[in-house]
């Protein structure tokens, strides 16, 4: 039986959807994301002082069962992220599709497509699965018709706590969101990261195209980092990479 598409509604809390004639458009994302030991994220919290919000999140992961979506280097997450620890009315959902990232140092781009689910979609999806033909996506769409995929399932998911700081790292009007991320993994480990989301890049069709230059957050991210003691690691592997490594997928 088809699955009804997806409704589109709302924002995400994050960061506006951004539709084109109703639809989600492909946007690229681009942001800095830094690994930190436990240590570290405590002493950058202390420096920053109090969170502008926190933020917990699970991040459930779909893929067809021969990993389809991962084989082509892309992810598909249905995130569920409320203001406290257990779940509440202001819980939202949404669904990504990430492409392939492009790493340069610290500082990860890729195409990003999203939409935002109400709480009986999402819960629909996360029992019974997904056909990608319907969800509204339309890169999703796209790949499903190339590769003959019509069923997408949850693989599993992670629990994150964000924190977000809002601090002036360049001359412009608007502070930066810098988010401190807590991740608990299937496999019972935790890890640390900083991300710092830069400024979608040029308007993005299928391919990824440059975006323009982050020296100036790059440095300023830098010194902020080493005014609270901490190197520069750039992280190794996203969110989702170390998911599918604690299943042996990666």
């Amino acid at each position: 039986m088809d699955q009804e598409p997806i409704p589109e509604e709302g924002r995400s809390p994050d960061r506006p959807l951004h539709l084109i004639n109703g639809s989600p458009a492909l946007t690229q994302e681009r942001e800095f994301k830094v690994q930190l030991t436990e240590e570290g994220a405590q002493r950058l919290e202390q420096l920053l002082g109090p969170p502008a919000r926190t933020v917990f999140q699970r991040n459930h992961y779909l893929d067809t069962p021969d990993g389809l979506l991962r084989t082509h280097h892309y992810g598909l997450r249905l995130r569920e992220e409320s203001l406290g620890p257990r779940p509440t009315s202001d819980r939202r959902f949404i669904l990504t599709l990430k492409g392939p990232s492009i790493t340069s140092g610290a500082l990860v781009e890729r195409l990003e497509e999203e939409i935002e689910l109400n709480g009986s979609t999402a819960q629909r999806i996360l029992e019974e699965g997904l056909d990608p033909r319907g969800a509204r996506l339309d890169l999703l769409g796209t790949m499903a018709d190339r590769f003959g995929m019509h069923w997408v399932a949850c693989l599993g998911c992670v629990t994150n706590e964000r924190r977000v700081f809002l601090v002036r790292l360049t001359d412009r009007e608007e502070p930066h969101e810098l988010e401190l991320d807590r991740t608990l993994f299937p496999d019972g480990s935790v890890g640390y990261e900083a991300e710092l989301e830069l400024p979608p890049g040029p308007k993005a069709e299928v391919e990824l195209p440059p975006g323009p230059p982050a020296e100036i957050e790059e440095q300023a991210l830098r010194e902020l980092l080493a005014s609270a003691g901490l190197p520069w690691t750039p992280s190794r592997s996203g969110k989702y990479t170390r998911f599918l490594q604690c299943r042996g997928q990666a």
